[in-house]
């Protein structure tokens, strides 16, 4: 069941937090760790999923329509593009094989972020 959260809660659990529109990050999210969502008097707002880096640290990825937290850093579109096909229809690897390629592409997602993000 997914558990509603707030920007603030949000902002007070990860030191890196990105941010992207609605389907910008569909496929690198996939198998990503869903924290919660938010929502508002407009209805759903946007999703945080959470994954972990090399180093241990965690990053957020916020994506939705409004009100969101965290910051835009160029160069995320080639993880999507990377996901993406890791899950093509095309791909002739077994599940298990392509579940083990996005892991390892959350990693460096998550590497790209922390070495890429301006506090």
């Amino acid at each position: 069941m997914k558990m509603k959260i707030t920007k603030r809660e949000l902002q007070n659990n990860y030191n890196y937090i990105v941010r992207a529109g609605y389907c910008e990050l569909q496929n690198i999210t996939r198998e990503a760790n869903e924290v919660g969502y938010a929502c508002g008097i407009y209805g759903w707002n946007w999703d945080a999923f959470e994954i972990q880096a090399s180093n241990g640290e965690y990053v957020a990825i916020c994506t939705g329509y409004r009100d969101m937290t965290g910051k835009r850093i160029e160069g995320l579109k080639k993880f999507e593009e990377k996901a993406r096909k890791i899950y093509d229809y095309n791909n002739k690897k077994t599940y298990k094989q392509k579940e083990k390629a996005h892991e390892k592409l959350l990693k460096q997602f998550a590497d790209f972020v922390i070495v890429n993000y301006e506090v």
